[in-house]
């Protein structure tokens, strides 16, 4: 046949059919591509089209048919009766086995996507009509985002979220005062899992990357939205849910200040883990806030900055010592605060840290504490003793010493750790008296 005669609407048609039978997977997707630029004048064939790949072993084409209407925008085609068909073809699709699972989830996405960009188009309906159309995509692209989170990569969902979050608001307002707490606990899902995908993101990028330095800042909307959402929740105050989340929320917020480096923010945002209530694990925590104190350290003005990250340590080490009692962990939490008290002029509460210590080392009740740590400890502890001599602060020097003798009673080692800092501790006492005279 000559070319022209070729790319006839009729002959592509009945190639697109040979193509099917055949599965001739270029020969349909060439004779498509011609066949979709006549549909702005006639759509027909094209929709003979879908009905015949809907039929075959390459259903597949079938969304690509529509996809090819969608974009020819033909006059009279009903534009959500088109999106959702191409949603619903998608999502049988993501079930068959052998599929391309990413593709075909970011095709849906993306149609979601174009439905929420076309929300003006899409109201143009009666109001009957479109209340029940704006709660459709509503509802699948909340349930949706909540089968993928898991699975979809974090990208797609964070995509998806946004559709979501912009179908949620086009709702009606005038629902019931059920549907308007249902509307605020949807929401405070999607800015949840929004901010949560789009930490995994940054993470997933080197530092100081621009790709990580933008997902964190999305995160901080999301998490700044959840939170105003959180604080309209009035009925239900003691929900223990909502107070997780909103714990996770602060945290990640406390990681995305640190990221972007946004110091201002820090203290605000440790003020209001300290007000947080209903916490069951503290414990992802405490290596971020000992990572920001490292950080922060050298920042002038910042006394009540680390005021509040010492006061925040040692409550998360006591509530996660409760919940969860793994020595280990708690052996190298205690070393690292212990470090941290020291650097702030926190004397009286490093010298609580020993203690606190030994305490634990000597109920020994089936958790043994670390002989490693415990030999740091102790010495450490002695060390400041020695330190306090040099300023003739001779009732610290007592309190210090003690302490370090009490912890290093309970070490594994039949003895040795206590016998030399006895020993230390008769030379200290030699000094004191040798200043005296």
């Amino acid at each position: 046949m000559p070319p022209a005669v070729q790319n006839e609407i009729m002959s592509r048609y009945l190639a697109f059919k040979i193509a099917m039978q055949s599965e001739d997977i270029d020969l349909a997707r060439e004779s498509l591509g011609i066949i979709s630029k006549h549909a702005s004048k006639d759509p027909r064939i094209l929709y003979a089209c879908v009905l015949e790949a809907q039929q075959s072993n390459m259903r597949t084409l079938a969304v690509t048919a529509l996809q090819a209407l969608l974009d020819t925008q033909t006059a009279g085609v009903h534009l959500p009766s088109l999106l959702r068909c191409i949603v619903r073809l998608l999502m049988g699709e993501r079930d068959v086995q052998g599929a391309d699972h990413d593709q075909v989830v970011g095709e849906i996405v993306q149609t979601f996507e174009h439905a929420a960009a076309n929300v003006k188009v899409l109201r143009q309906a009666t109001e009957d009509q479109w209340r029940v159309e704006v709660q459709w995509w509503s509802k699948n692209a909340y349930n949706l985002a909540l089968q993928l989170c898991a699975s979809a990569h974090p990208e797609h969902i964070v995509r998806l979220l946004a559709a979501c979050i912009k179908f949620i608001d086009a709702c009606p307002t005038d629902a019931d005062a059920t549907n308007r707490c249902n509307s605020i606990q949807r929401r405070m899902i999607c800015h949840f899992l929004s901010a949560t995908s789009s930490i995994v993101l940054a993470r997933s990028n080197a530092d100081g990357s621009e790709y990580a330095f933008q997902n964190y800042l999305h995160a901080q909307q999301q998490i700044s939205a959840f939170l105003e959402l959180a604080g309209q929740v009035t009925d239900a105050p003691d929900d223990q849910d909502l107070s997780a989340r909103r714990l996770e929320m602060l945290k990640s917020q406390l990681e995305c200040v640190f990221k972007l480096r946004q110091w201002d923010k820090l203290d605000s945002t440790l003020t209001s883990l300290l007000e947080s209530k209903h916490i069951d694990r503290w414990d992802s925590l405490i290596d971020l806030l000992i990572v920001v104190h490292e950080q922060t350290s050298q920042l002038e003005g910042a006394a009540s900055t680390h005021g509040r990250i010492t006061e925040l340590l040692q409550r998360c080490i006591n509530d996660n010592w409760k919940q969860d009692r793994d020595m280990t962990k708690m052996s190298r939490w205690l070393r690292l605060a212990f470090g941290i008290y020291l650097d702030n002029d926190g004397v009286d509460l490093a010298l609580n840290i020993v203690q606190q210590a030994a305490g634990l080392a000597k109920r020994n009740d089936g958790h043994t504490y670390p002989g490693d740590e415990l030999q740091w400890l102790a010495i450490s502890a002695f060390n400041k003793a020695v330190d306090m001599l040099s300023v003739d602060d001779r009732e610290a020097v007592t309190r210090w010493i003690d302490a370090a003798l009490e912890l290093a009673r309970y070490a594994a080692d039949n003895g040795a750790l206590h016998a030399h800092l006895t020993h230390k501790r008769e030379m200290v006492r030699e000094r004191m008296q040798a200043v005296v005279v």
